[in-house]
């Protein structure tokens, strides 16, 4: 996975997009003009200097002419997935309960829940089954969660490291680190 994007890198990038020449842009080959096609008066924007090539530079010009309407697009697209990610967040933050399918274990149901703030406000792990269930406690493995007092759950900090957890476990596959997903 790659490093988030810093919203300052961001706005060098949307800041080289608005001062370059005003788009759309096209191509007649390796030159690069203003407008939606070439015609004879068009604004002449460069050229990719690679008319050498076996395309006649006319791969890298209509790369270079979209990336005119392209790079606005992407940021419009990152801006937006960023709000909503930042929703989905704040849903999250809320949230009391999870119920996770996990198909590398056969699509075993998995419930992570916030335990109550006299316990720490934990998250526990439990796999429900007909009749009970299973929860992860101190000891390990035990049967009938319906059962089971909350100081004998095993909880951790978060939701995302339960679940890991949880995972690992079942006997999850592995990550490329070695750990078990």
């Amino acid at each position: 996975m790659t490093k988030p994007l810093s919203a300052e890198y961001l706005a060098w990038i949307a800041a080289r997009a608005e001062a370059a020449t005003a788009g759309p842009w096209c191509t007649d080959g390796a030159e690069i003009y203003q407008g939606d096609e070439y015609a004879w008066d068009a604004f002449w924007v460069g050229e990719t200097c690679r008319a050498d090539e076996a395309d006649g530079g006319l791969l890298d010009a209509a790369f270079i002419a979209h990336a005119r309407s392209d790079v606005p697009a992407l940021l419009a697209e990152v801006e937006r997935l960023r709000a909503e990610l930042a929703a989905e967040r704040a849903l999250a933050a809320d949230a009391t309960a999870y119920s996770v399918l996990l198909p590398e274990s056969g699509g075993t149901e998995v419930r992570v829940a916030r335990q109550s703030a006299l316990h720490g406000a934990s998250w526990s792990a439990a796999i429900p089954r007909r009749g009970g269930g299973i929860a992860w406690t101190r000891e390990g493995w035990q049967e009938a969660i319906s059962a089971l007092s909350v100081d004998r759950l095993f909880c951790w900090p978060d939701a995302r490291t339960a679940i890991e957890e949880t995972r690992r476990a079942l006997g999850g596959p592995a990550d490329e680190a070695g750990e078990s997903r």
